[in-house]
């Protein structure tokens, strides 16, 4: 699952679409998934890292 955050808001409305994101990543783990932030820019301009995070997170997972 991605999900894009807008940086277009005003700061209240930021940190409380960062406090619902944060929400709902915990009820994710809980349910046993597994969450990975990544911004836009690693995404584009460091791909091997976030590749590199993702196989540690499900090498992490299995084990």
């Amino acid at each position: 699952m991605v999900m894009l955050d807008r940086t277009d808001a005003t700061t209240d409305v930021q940190l409380q679409r960062l406090r619902d994101l944060r929400k709902q990543e915990d009820l994710m783990r809980m349910q046993g998934y597994i969450v990975l932030t990544v911004t836009t820019h690693e995404l584009i301009h460091q791909a091997r890292d976030v590749v590199a995070r993702i196989n540690s997170a499900l090498a992490r997972a299995v084990a």
